[in-house]
């Protein structure tokens, strides 16, 4: 939990959430909301999904303990079955990738592979959805910026209108392969 890191590295959590936080504010993934919102999208039926915050300590090659990693995730399993969306992305077989491995052997091709940062964040959210901000994390953000002092709700946490897609949703990776497949396109490559 969030706590159990802050009190385990101290400030050092701290710091992580924060990176995290700025990270999703830099890329305009939520529009906070202030309470009168919160009560007409409530009103209209909308669900406010909790977040939840995975924080990791990452290790290096010799499984030395590197830095602290933080993600914050919207509880998606908490989202309303909407029929009209599609939420398979498709996935590469194992098959597939013995087969490009096995010819990259014979051929002596060298083989690399790119780690995308906040892959899911690139993409627009194609519906609406609600975020209801722990008071942990709340506190932080408030502290990092006192004007969202104004948007705190009566129990002491933030609402955020997702404008991104983001961990945890389940739209959120047929978002991702859609924009990947629509910019490789772009680019002269075929499907």
């Amino acid at each position: 939990t969030i706590s159990q890191a802050i009190k385990e590295y101290g400030n050092i959590a701290e710091e992580s959430i924060l990176q995290e936080l700025i990270q999703l504010e830099n890329m305009g993934v939520w529009k906070y909301m202030d309470n009168n919102e919160i009560q007409n999208v409530i009103k209209q039926g909308a669900v406010l999904l909790p977040a939840t915050t995975i924080i990791k300590m990452k290790h290096n090659a010799n499984n030395e303990p590197e830095r602290l990693k933080t993600r914050i995730a919207v509880c998606g399993n908490f989202e309303l079955q909407n029929d009209n969306i599609e939420y398979e992305s498709p996935t590469t077989s194992i098959a597939i990738i013995l087969l490009i491995l096995d010819y990259a052997a014979r051929e002596k091709l060298k083989l690399s592979t790119i780690d995308i940062t906040g892959a899911y964040l690139n993409g627009d959210a194609k519906t609406s959805h609600y975020m209801q901000l722990n008071k942990t994390i709340s506190n932080i953000l408030v502290k990092y910026n006192l004007t969202l002092n104004k948007y705190l709700t009566p129990s002491k946490t933030l609402v955020v209108k997702l404008l991104k897609s983001l961990y945890g949703l389940r739209e959120s990776g047929r978002i991702w392969y859609e924009l990947l497949s629509n910019t490789l396109v772009e680019y002269g490559l075929k499907r």
